[in-house]
């Protein structure tokens, strides 16, 4: 890349680049209350209602802002409070998510063999989740939103070998939401989970056939076994046991709706979703992604840091090998996008838009 900024434009700049290094701090301060989340509970969260004179969730702030160390006194402190912090904790309503169709209706008896464990899971009152994707606020500032609810909360949970491969929570719920909403005609599911995206829009009287693809006969033992006989539109469902990308590079001229969920999170989602990218790209239907604002939020933050980078002096001997997977895809970032000439930080900023991340997408590898 070539930058050739004026001062302003500088100075803009290097606030933005800053910016993506306090999205990296958030995300693992934020991961760090996951991995401690028994130290929260109800008299901790209580006592500090009490002090502040506030709500639970301002009193969860708190909370986890003495957790964290930070100085309320602090300039850089007050700032990510600010910027990233206030209102980033939801206490949650239950019986919102009880009344989840899904939630109501799909009741299994639990499972468990050497290999994995079906049941219910739950989290306890007052331990935190994440409740949404990443949002962006100006200038791709992300925000995230935990929430917590007051009493334990129930939820269905897939453990292969003692590691929770799948689960129902608020987070699935939340966002797979939109989704959902936009389904309709002939749908093609790329992954099975749990089934709740096929059963929520078998619901919907403008979804005709729905055919899910998922390569793992253990998966769709238990799905076959212990979920589907709890789906009222069996009818419309129709289960292929195969590799999603021995279907998808054939045609798809039958379907309306692709619905993409073959990982775990975006940072595993990335190297898959630029390869569907592709095929999406050669085809008319309206592909959808599980966790799309992710994904395309660590996309962000890998080209700002080929710009930072860039602005360093970095050249293409820095690019030629690679020990990782994130690596090999910044390398082939660089590669892609070397000769690019920004000449205001509009045109970088614009570069870094969603619509423009997915073009990207589409030209690497």
């Amino acid at each position: 890349m070539k930058i050739h900024l004026n001062q302003k434009d500088n100075q803009l700049l290097k606030t933005l680049l800053e910016t993506k290094e306090n999205n990296i701090q958030i995300s693992m301060m934020m991961s760090y209350l996951l991995e401690n989340i028994d130290l929260f509970s109800k008299d901790e969260i209580i006592k500090y209602q009490n002090n502040f004179n506030c709500s639970l969730s301002e009193a969860y702030f708190h909370y986890a802002i003495d957790i964290w160390e930070l100085d309320y006194d602090n300039k850089e402190n007050q700032k990510i409070f600010n910027d990233y912090l206030t209102n980033s904790f939801k206490e949650c309503d239950e019986n919102i998510f009880k009344e989840n169709p899904y939630y109501k209706n799909v009741k299994i008896k639990e499972i468990k063999n050497k290999n994995y464990a079906l049941f219910y899971d739950h989290y306890k009152a007052y331990e935190p989740f994440p409740l949404d994707d990443i949002s962006l606020r100006e200038n791709y500032l992300e925000k995230t939103t935990f929430g917590f609810f007051k009493n334990d909360f129930p939820f269905l949970c897939l453990n292969l070998n003692n590691t929770t491969w799948m689960s129902i929570t608020p987070n699935e719920i939340n966002t797979m939401k939109n989704s959902i909403l936009k389904a309709s005609g002939n749908v093609l599911v790329l992954g099975l989970g749990l089934g709740y995206f096929p059963y929520m829009i078998s619901l919907k009287n403008d979804v005709k056939n729905i055919e899910i693809v998922e390569k793992d006969l253990q998966i769709t033992d238990i799905f076959e076994n212990s979920i589907y006989p709890n789906f009222e539109n069996k009818e419309k469902i129709k289960l292929i046991k195969d590799n999603a990308f021995n279907v998808i590079n054939k045609s798809l001229n039958k379907y309306d709706f692709v619905y993409v969920d073959l990982y775990h999170n975006p940072v595993d989602a990335l190297p898959i979703y630029i390869k569907i990218k592709h095929i999406e790209n050669k085809n008319k239907v309206h592909f959808e992604y599980w966790l799309e604002d992710g994904i395309l939020a660590y996309l962000r933050r890998l080209v700002i840091t080929i710009i930072q980078e860039s602005l360093e002096g970095y050249n293409d001997k820095k690019y030629q090998n690679y020990s990782n997977q994130e690596d090999q895809i910044i390398n082939e970032i660089y590669f892609k996008t070397k000769d690019l000439i920004f000449n205001s930080f509009e045109e970088i900023i614009d570069f870094l838009k969603n619509d423009s991340l997915k073009k990207l997408t589409i030209s690497l590898f």
